[in-house]
């Protein structure tokens, strides 16, 4: 049997002046149900980054709009005895509390999700426009709070998307990237209902 290592640090990390990361995330938010990915398309050298995926048929993309920032994803490192995993987070808001609205929040509390945001920040030459959270393992509504006199959302919903405590993503979240801006966004486009 092969034995397996896993590699250190092997290539630079510099920072880019001309182009400066900069905070943030456009207010639209992609769901999918996890189990609707059928397959992830993953670059050879690199698992994290991710040139597309396919759905299982029927099954579509779906998008939450948010505003003023009030999307929030994070993703952190949760270091264990024996491995190290991420735990990803996706905090979000929806700004309606019509019936069908609340019928979509209540389907979502019984699956897997998988979430999908725009970047702020493309990177040095475009490469980082969209990040997957929840790719690997899915994540769950562990926060849904409507406080209807909150002075500040004016009674949005408040829904906090998450690994679970058992199951941590293997990786950071994947960087979606196929050739360029456009081509990755219109791929994501195709996957909305029509």
């Amino acid at each position: 049997m092969p034995s397996v290592s896993c590699p250190g640090i092997n290539a630079d990390i510099f920072l880019d002046c001309t182009k400066p990361i900069s905070a943030g995330v456009k207010d639209m938010l992609y769901l999918v149900n996890f189990a609707d990915i059928a397959t992830i398309v993953e670059d050879i050298a690199n698992p994290n980054l991710i040139e597309s995926f396919t759905l299982e048929a029927g099954a579509f993309l779906y998008r939450v709009e948010g505003k003023n920032n009030s999307i929030d994803p994070t993703a952190s490192l949760v270091k264990a005895r024996y491995s190290n995993t991420f735990n990803h987070e996706c905090i979000f808001r929806v700004f309606d509390n019509a019936s069908d609205i609340k019928q979509q929040l209540e389907y979502m509390t019984n699956v897997k999700m998988v979430a999908i945001v725009e970047n702020n920040f493309k990177g040095s030459s475009g490469e980082v426009p969209f990040e997957i959270y929840g790719l690997r393992s899915g994540l769950t509504i562990n926060v849904l709070t409507r406080v209807v006199n909150d002075a500040e959302t004016q009674g949005a919903y408040t829904i906090t998307l998450s690994s679970s405590e058992q199951i941590k993503e293997p990786y950071l979240p994947a960087t979606l990237f196929d050739t360029s801006y456009a081509t990755t966004k219109a791929f994501l486009e195709s996957l909305f209902t029509l």
